[in-house]
């Protein structure tokens, strides 16, 4: 289960299951502890995100120092898109003083509040360390697990219902369609079914011709989203460079007295960290922007595609009821950002010819020469990471974009194919003669009718 001994996921393990004979699970629920965010390992974030759409409900963990990350932001608002109920906790709070758990505390609400439109609620401190030693203010622990014995004792098996339940009418609804089609062909004279299949094929080409015209429109609109975010990035770039230098410059001003590794080590963290803030900033700030301008481009797509739906089922002689859903509106990217923070560590150190010479400086002229090499470091910092948020957000629209027209495209296929499978098994039955298709018929029903009893009922 660990990185050192599975790198990567090299042995595919999907998940591992832990069994406890607990209160909290007696219900049904289960915990699912997902790998963290923004690790060198990819395939930990990729785990976690994929995980998303079976949420129930989140309990999100935060640090104290830093803050919420963007990285995490963006988890936290799309878990809140999933789930009603999420509980947010500041762990390790032993460690900060008062002052900066109060700082980070109204930091991390309000960047949550203005990212998911709505107060978080309140944000418990705990400390795991404090109470596994039995030492230390119980803090908000009692709180919090008053709050997961709430959840479990109000929604527990109410949510192992509605997530069983969904799980089944995605089921029961395709497994009717697939019956229905075979019922089709077999009651209906083959020749009916063959230019049944012909008229669907027609109905699927003008769709594909129809929706490729639009596809450059599309991709017109996403070179205007470009655009817009490039533009965007410079007006960022020109107001929090010269403040990340200014803020650099306050920073350093403590370090005068230091020389040499322990000088350069200090002034290329305290760069870090501001670039880090500034990044962060950006991040926050513009993704959700990004977000909302990509669901405004999509909006026409996806109406022109479900006439085009709609037009392929009713070709299949489907009526109104029977037609399946449509395609919902895009809520966001379908697709998680791939960037990767960069520090260039390799810009920190000097050259090695260079280094005898610094041991001529003066205090005063290492300093100087230390703070102004390494303000450029940090701006570089800045233009390059602020760069890739950009470039992310444009790979993340145009990937979403595209796996919605391949949505589209296996919606309306899938139609086709539902019903050359039919027809190739009612060939089948046919050539068996008369008692083999009333068999088949039989045994439709049969399935038809378990099928139906396995849907639950739409509501509470």
């Amino acid at each position: 289960m660990t990185e050192d001994r599975n790198p990567g996921n090299r042995k595919h393990i999907a998940g591992v299951e832990i069994f406890v004979p607990h209160r909290l699970l007696a219900a049904g629920m289960c915990l699912v502890d997902t790998p963290g965010l923004g690790s060198i390992f990819t395939a930990s974030t990729e785990a976690t995100q994929s995980f998303l759409p079976h949420l129930d409900a989140a309990l999100v963990v935060l640090g104290v120092d830093p803050p919420i990350s963007a990285d995490e932001l963006e988890l936290v608002a799309a878990a809140a898109g999933q789930v009603e109920d999420l509980v947010v906790v500041f762990n390790k709070a032993d460690r900060p003083s008062d002052a900066e758990r109060t700082e980070a505390r109204a930091f991390t609400e309000r960047v949550l509040a203005e990212r998911l439109g709505r107060p978080a609620g309140r944000i418990l401190d705990v400390s795991a360390t404090e109470r596994l030693a039995a030492a230390g203010p119980a803090r908000d622990w009692y709180a919090l697990c008053h709050a997961l014995e709430t959840l479990t004792a109000r929604s527990g098996a109410s949510m192992v219902r509605a997530a069983e339940a969904r799980g089944l009418r995605l089921l029961a609804g395709r497994l009717l369609g697939e019956l229905d089609e075979r019922r089709g062909a077999l009651l209906r004279p083959m020749q009916d079914s063959v230019a049944r299949i012909e008229t669907l094929r027609r109905s699927v080409a003008a769709a594909e011709r129809a929706l490729g015209d639009l596809h450059y429109q599309l991709a017109g609109e996403q070179e205007r989203l470009a655009r817009g975010l490039n533009e965007r990035l410079q007006s960022f770039l020109e107001k929090a460079i010269p403040h990340a230098r200014h803020a650099f410059a306050c920073a350093l001003e403590p370090s005068r007295g230091r020389r040499g590794a322990a000088l350069r080590e200090d002034a290329v963290q305290r760069a870090q960290a501001i670039a880090r803030t500034a990044f962060d900033r950006w991040r926050i700030e513009e993704g959700p922007a990004a977000e909302a301008r990509y669901r405004e481009t999509s909006r026409r797509f996806v109406d022109a595609a479900n006439g085009f739906l709609v037009r392929v089922w009713s070709a299949a002689g489907l009526s109104a009821a029977q037609i399946p859903g449509v395609l919902g509106e895009e809520t966001g990217f379908r697709v998680a950002g791939d960037l990767r923070y960069t520090e260039l560590m390799y810009l920190t150190s000097p050259p090695p010819l260079a280094r005898p010479l610094l041991l001529l400086l003066t205090r005063r002229q290492e300093f100087a020469l230390v703070s102004r090499c390494t303000a450029d470091y940090l701006e570089r910092l800045i233009f390059t990471n602020a760069h890739r948020v950009t470039n992310a957000l444009i790979a993340q629209a145009l990937e979403s974009r595209r796996r919605l027209e391949a949505d589209i495209d296996r919606q309306m296929h899938e139609v086709v194919g539902c019903a050359e499978r039919a027809l190739a098994e009612a060939r089948a039955h046919q050539s068996r003669g008369r008692a083999a298709v009333e068999a088949e018929l039989q045994r439709l029903e049969s399935l038809s009718a378990a099928a139906a009893r396995l849907s639950p009922p739409d509501g509470p």
